[in-house]
């Protein structure tokens, strides 16, 4: 057997809370079994004498720095990053080695083919990702999307997962996970999972139950008798627990906790303060997870080092800080013996920190025992890529014919949520239309809040979560012209401003693109220049904001391409 060495380090260990010194450890590595590849084969601290298991053909000195595990994302959209997996490997390099990924928004656009999408294009990512099965596709019955994801399919992804990871199994030595398939994603449809006869829903989860797979939740303001019949239903984590009080209720009930810290969602402060009054062992029911994270914020901030320091910063303890990233996640998703910690049959993915634990810089990052490098990309040729199917002249036809009247969405900075609000003088028109179908079925409303000069319009197909496209504007023209821009690039962000158009195309999916992070950078800095010039404010994020303003369950009103839709009394105001 043919091991390199890992030599002169400390190590913080997870399982016993100790800083071993004199840390030295084996490492395998195979060409021929991916699985086998990276584990650690010898540990031995402080002064244990070292036999190693085969021959050393190579020894890494680490210059007497301390090491801990490479961070578990326990749960996030990659789509949010605007990257493909194999595209993400500065979560990587800020030490995050495996995502527990929820595709539900590439699935909602491209279907069953979505999930496969990220199925074979993680297998060329440098991280790890295990996927869960997106639960609510559609996510409503009011607004027209791409896929559909039934209890027919989820059957079959499982049945697939299990017969692959049995092959996978039978060459490898080591007893991991090897399964692609964590679980369900977050059931964001709480009604439907108290109710036993919502067949649709209820038939999902008896699947995920027969499978024996992890059930993710979506749970924000339940109440405590809601809450134990969720539960009771085999919901095992949470990322919408917002306040003290709620993470009390989830934690005395055995869920586990995802505390997020991402773009929009920074729920770390409050949870990790008020984690300082329960006894320490409830830091181990609980995880760090970024559930939707910019990639401009990835490069500036961090990824899921930056929710470990958020942590130690509002009081927690280092090592509870970093179990929460490390072995918690693992023990939470069954991949304690693949990662969580540096230990014999572990994959040997670490990161090699500058100072102490309680500042979390990081020097290095190793994934497999090689230190981080982008992968050669591979193209993607097997699947469906996006759904475009617009006529423009229909389009133009009902905005033409479509009667703006009251009430506008009222638009909360930094908010998801919005308000009904009289129309006023700066009431700007927005639409949303249908992509999927060919119908090209456009519904129509007024909105207040958002700025733009005269002549201008932005437009999306990052429309959450069916992403249609949506558009805002002050006059026909611009709008056609920004979703003509839409229609041409395959998708993507877009900004008019009289004659000049500009277009961050995001062609796969609608959400995402195969470019390089620097590239998409600077296309990203490209475009807000042009959108600060057509007139939008640059005190919150316009762009990420629009895109929540199709979401018919987050309240109060939203727009899809069936009409004005009323989240609160779950009605249209008024419709196609």
């Amino acid at each position: 057997m043919q091991l390199e060495v890992f030599q002169n380090c400390k190590l913080f260990d997870p399982y016993t809370d100790e800083i071993h010194q004199n840390v030295r450890f084996s490492v395998l590595h195979s060409d021929t079994n991916r699985y086998e590849d990276g584990r650690i084969i010898d540990l031995f601290v402080d002064n244990e004498e070292e036999k190693y298991s085969g021959t050393v053909t190579h020894t890494h000195d680490l210059n007497g720095r301390l090491i801990i595990p490479a961070f578990i994302d326990s749960h996030m959209h990659c789509e949010s990053t605007l990257l493909l997996p194999s595209r993400t490997t500065i979560l990587a390099r800020h030490g995050t080695a495996v995502c527990i990924a929820d595709p539900h928004e590439v699935t909602n656009v491209l279907g069953k083919d979505g999930f496969d999408l990220f199925l074979e294009d993680s297998e060329n990512a440098i991280v790890d990702f295990r996927f869960t099965i997106p639960s609510c596709v559609p996510a409503t019955p009011f607004e027209t999307c791409g896929g559909c994801v039934d209890s027919q399919v989820v059957k079959e992804i499982f049945e697939k997962d299990e017969e692959n990871s049995r092959k996978e199994q039978q060459n490898c030595r080591f007893f991991g996970n090897t399964k692609r398939v964590a679980g369900l994603g977050e059931v964001m449809n709480v009604v439907g999972t108290l109710d036993s006869n919502f067949d649709h829903l209820q038939n999902i989860l008896k699947e995920t139950r027969a499978a024996k797979g992890h059930i993710d939740g979506h749970a924000p303001a339940v109440s405590v008798s809601d809450l134990n019949r969720y539960i009771g239903a085999g919901v095992m984590t949470d990322h919408e627990c917002t306040t003290a009080a709620e993470l009390g209720d989830r934690l005395r009930r055995g869920m586990h906790v995802l505390i997020r810290e991402g773009t929009a969602g920074k729920n770390g402060p409050a949870l990790c303060d008020a984690l300082k009054h329960f006894p320490r062992q409830a830091t181990n029911r609980c995880a760090f997870c970024t559930d939707d994270r910019r990639i401009d914020d990835i490069v500036e901030e961090g990824h899921l080092d930056n929710a470990v320091r958020v942590g130690i910063k509002h009081g927690l303890d280092p090592r509870d800080a970093v179990r929460m990233a490390t072995l918690n996640p693992a023990e939470f998703f069954n991949l304690q013996m693949d990662y969580g910690a540096i230990s014999p049959g572990r994959i040997a993915s670490f990161c090699v920190l500058k100072n102490e634990l309680s500042d979390l810089e990081i020097e290095t990052v190793y994934i497999k025992g090689r230190e981080v490098e982008d992968p050669t990309p591979k193209p993607l040729t097997s699947h469906k890529l996006n759904v475009m199917n617009v006529s423009i002249e229909d389009v133009k036809k009902q905005l033409e014919s479509a009667k703006f009247e009251g009430p506008a969405i009222g638009v909360i900075p930094n908010q998801i949520v919005t308000t009904s609000q009289e129309p006023n003088q700066n009431s700007l028109k927005m639409i949303v239309v249908d992509r999927y179908s060919g119908k090209s079925e456009t519904g129509h409303c007024l909105i207040n809040g958002i700025e733009l000069h005269q002549n201008a319009a932005i437009a999306s197909t990052v429309a959450h979560d069916s992403h249609n496209i949506v558009c805002v504007g002050n006059t026909n023209d611009a709008i056609i012209r920004a979703i003509q821009a839409m229609v041409k690039s395959g998708g993507g962000y877009a900004v008019v401003h009289n004659e000049k158009v500009t277009v961050l195309p995001l062609p796969i999916a609608g959400l995402m693109t195969d470019q390089k992070v620097e590239v998409l950078l600077k296309e990203l800095k490209d475009f807000r220049e042009n959108l600060l010039d057509a007139g939008a404010t640059d005190k919150y994020d316009v762009m990420m904001t629009l895109s929540f303003m199709c979401l018919p369950v987050i309240p109060k009103l939203k727009l899809t391409n069936k009409g004005l839709f009323d989240a609160e009394t779950f009605q249209f105001v008024h419709s196609q």
